[in-house]
């Protein structure tokens, strides 16, 4: 979201100048250097003994080739850093880590200048493992600068960008600039919008097309959340996508626990409401990481955030996180937030959804000897309305001409006195399969009080 902030003024007249470079690290964990690795783990001062033996897994691993079948040849490698080994995440984060500094140093030199709206937290790049974005102002010494800091860290570390997947986006600045620097960068000059962790970036409010995945990470347009809801409705009841068939049962009533007459499903608008959940909860305690710094420094400005309205000038989706903060006001308070040690998005949907009746027949229904099948027709026998059961069968009987059938209906939503008769039967049962020789009265009242509830 960050990023999103950042090119929010893109495209637009007026803009002041800007670049911003998303670079992609060539094969990064194959092309780190182990020297470069070393050194880093002994400048940041960790145990020599803890540096021997990290090194000692890096460099060990021994490889063969297998050519039609059969292996070839024994070596070791030189560089790199294993994949999906646990510990190589960690490392590479540390070599990034040296990219941050010098990046931190260059920010001071006289000739550079931040990218808009980023001189208070002195933000000069976002980096999440080989994602890479750094900005600037759109000012050929800047962008400059900042190539060549990369430059250093590329011949220190190993890491390399790659000039074909790697864009940058200038706005602002003349087209001799731009083609300045796409001369000496190598870079490819793109537009927006463009993908960063997955995530759509663009200049304006996010399309239907741009999401996909991204309900537990992004706010959805509403258009896209009743999309969803309709395409699960008409799944549930004619297997197809998209059906115009007549809903038999309240998608409310179906959207909560089995426990409270439903199908467990969840209510996507509810549930993405309670996703987005956390960023109100990290700004209520304040949480210590960029975003959090950004939105103090480009919103808030030190203002008491549970009383904060956002301006008309702000982006969309800070708009769509206000929204959400006062949909949440009416569930939970500021000291509520302050008291949670970690958000939960189920316990924020469920305090949502609010408490609901419980039914006595979800055993009954809900049992692992009762196929699928005959589970959803038992749940929806056990709905108020028996049309539902009658329209799901394809039956045109009139519901004023259905009777209750009591023998099946007591049979299987039994009364208190009825349980209490089966019970005694398996017992009686159970006690002369172990005692097959008379049982006394004593014994027997016994056992009857063993299972008579307290009351």
């Amino acid at each position: 979201m960050v990023v999103q902030d950042l090119v929010r003024q893109y495209g637009r007249k007026g803009v002041k100048p800007s670049c911003l470079m998303k670079i992609d690290l060539q094969k990064a964990y194959d092309t780190v250097d182990w020297q470069f690795l070393q050194e880093m783990l002994e400048q940041l001062e960790f145990p020599q003994h803890f540096v021997n033996l990290v090194m000692q897994c890096v460099s060990t691993p021994m490889f063969s080739l297998m050519f039609n079948g059969s292996m070839h040849g024994f070596f070791k490698s030189k560089r790199g850093l294993r994949q999906d080994d646990p510990i190589s995440p960690l490392l590479f984060v540390i070599c990034m880590e040296y990219l941050s500094r010098l990046l931190h140093k260059m920010s001071d030199m006289p000739l550079f200048d931040f990218h808009p709206r980023c001189r208070e937290i002195k933000l000069t790049h976002l980096c999440f493992a080989d994602d890479l974005i750094l900005c600037c102002k759109g000012e050929y010494p800047s962008i400059l600068l900042l190539l060549k800091t990369f430059k250093l860290f590329s011949v220190s570390s190993g890491l390399k960008a790659n000039q074909q997947k790697s864009s940058i986006y200038c706005h602002g600045m003349s087209d001799t600039e731009v083609q300045r620097v796409v001369d000496v960068s190598g870079f490819t000059r793109s537009n927006l919008p463009f993908k960063y962790l997955g995530v759509p970036i663009c200049s304006k409010k996010i399309s239907v097309a741009q999401c996909s995945h991204l309900a537990q990470i992004y706010v959805l347009p509403k258009s896209v959340l009743h999309d969803i809801g309709r395409i699960c409705r008409a799944f549930l009841w004619s297997g197809q996508a998209y059906s115009q068939k007549p809903r038999n049962v309240a998608w409310d009533n179906t959207c909560c626990g089995k426990q409270f007459g439903g199908l467990g499903f969840r209510d996507i608008i509810l549930w993405n409401t309670a996703a987005m959940g956390k960023y109100v909860w990290a700004l209520t305690i304040k949480q210590d990481n960029v975003w959090i710094k950004w939105i103090s420094s480009v919103y808030l400005k030190d203002g008491d955030w549970w009383e904060y309205k956002p301006p008309v000038a702000a982006s969309w989706y800070w708009k769509q996180i206000c929204k959400t903060k006062e949909h949440l006001k009416q569930f939970f308070t500021q000291s509520n937030f302050r008291g949670m040690t970690t958000y939960s998005v189920k316990q924020v949907y469920e305090t949502i959804i609010g408490n609901k009746p419980r039914v006595h027949w979800d055993k009954v229904v809900w049992n692992r000897l009762n196929n699928p099948k005959h589970r959803f027709i038992g749940w929806l026998a056990m709905q108020p309305e028996l049309e539902a059961v009658k329209s799901w069968l394809g039956m045109s009987t009139n519901s004023n001409n259905l009777t209750r059938n009591t023998s099946f209906w007591d049979n299987y939503v039994p009364t208190v006195n009825h349980t209490v008769n089966k019970v005694k039967q398996v017992v009686r049962g159970r006690i002369h399969a172990v005692m097959p020789k008379s049982v006394s009265k004593r014994d027997t009242l016994y056992s009857w009080l063993l299972l008579t509830p307290c009351d």
